[in-house]
């Protein structure tokens, strides 16, 4: 597979097609980058408000399949950024060895002072944080592909406002939950839902006419418009259309994971030429994903959340759960922090 999906795009009509539509790669690559995700995240959507899914506990079984396979196969596929050659090993093991451990005290202890509510509000905020983070990462990549000429104020405002409007949406609304818990809300401050919402909106119509300029004059930005478009769509569904917040969440979250696994082997894979020791990629990390990592996981949630969902405590169970991923969630988190952008020159020369 790694092979195929290198070698398809590198033919002369693939980069054709890659600059004259500004894509990442080529036109097979892209078109898996950008419709795969959306795909799982509303396949997702469609056994989650199924009546009889969730009837026979199909939102355990989603989330624990998230979890196992994609939640936790995409902060690891963050270190294959780590393994790619021995260089990179050396200056980043303490990524791979340390922080993990350390950052599992530190959860520890902040659920013993401050409780599960405390810890699943702060999770919720950074995952939505994180999500749009990347997003913002990425739609970069397709404007340098394409020489976008857009202000980054508007870019800015169209990748965040929108999204911004969507979580304080959400933590305006009073007795919400998210993973069996309860959040931490600020309803008094719901006037602010509108106008942010208002003022994303707004942008986004003075970037649709851009986009409409481009195409008048015969110079369509595909790539960063496609990926433009369903990051709106999917933070308006997750955020805001879908009532429920874990089911919102659980949609962007496949899609979110899954982008990124395409990503890393993309930017992997511009590297090998010059990686001594390279790593394939697509072995490493299915490896991590279907063997090692999702073994320690269920053995882990069994030993535990399930223990608790078994008796019923369905908030310690998704709390359990959620305190055994975030060991690697926030670490990854951490490495890409260090990681994307220690090879943030890099990768712009070679673009």
């Amino acid at each position: 597979m790694d092979k195929f999906l290198f070698s398809i795009d590198q033919t002369a009509l693939g980069q054709n097609m890659r600059q004259k539509l500004g894509l990442m790669r080529g036109p097979w690559f892209d078109s898996l980058f950008l419709f795969v995700p959306l795909a799982l995240c509303f396949i997702a959507y469609h056994f989650l408000f199924s009546h009889s899914f969730m009837a026979a506990g199909g939102l355990g079984t989603v989330i624990l399949i998230y979890s196992a396979y994609f939640s936790t196969g995409h902060a690891m596929s963050t270190f294959s950024r780590v393994i790619w050659n021995k260089e990179s090993f050396k200056k980043y093991h303490w990524l791979l060895i340390a922080t993990p451990a350390a950052i599992a005290v530190i959860l520890y202890f902040v659920v013993n002072a401050y409780g599960v509510a405390f810890l699943m509000t702060t999770y919720f905020v950074l995952q939505w944080f994180h999500y749009v983070r990347q997003g913002y990462g990425l739609s970069q990549v397709y404007r340098r592909s394409h020489n976008v000429t857009d202000p980054e104020w508007l870019h800015q405002a169209v990748i965040y406002l929108i999204p911004l409007g969507g979580l304080l949406y959400r933590m305006t609304t009073p007795d919400l939950k998210f993973l069996f818990s309860p959040l931490y809300t600020a309803p008094e401050l719901s006037f602010l839902v509108l106008p942010v919402m208002g003022l994303g909106v707004s942008t986004f119509i003075v970037w649709l006419f851009r986009r409409a300029i481009d195409i008048y004059n015969g110079r369509p930005v595909i790539g960063y418009t496609l990926f433009v478009l369903t990051h709106i769509l999917v933070f308006y569904l997750a955020f805001v259309h879908i009532n429920d917040a874990t089911i919102g969440w659980i949609g962007s979250a496949f899609w979110h994971a899954t982008q990124y696994l395409f990503f890393v082997w993309h930017f992997n894979k511009r590297q090998a030429e010059s990686a001594g020791g390279y790593t394939n990629w697509f072995q490493w990390v299915a490896v991590s994903m279907f063997v090692f990592i999702p073994g320690f996981l269920f053995f882990g949630d069994f030993m535990t959340s399930g223990w608790a969902w078994l008796q019923g405590e369905l908030q310690l169970a998704a709390a359990t759960a959620v305190a055994l991923n975030l060991a690697f969630l926030y670490n990854h988190y951490l490495a890409d922090a260090i990681l994307w952008r220690s090879q943030k020159k890099t990768y712009q020369a070679k673009t």
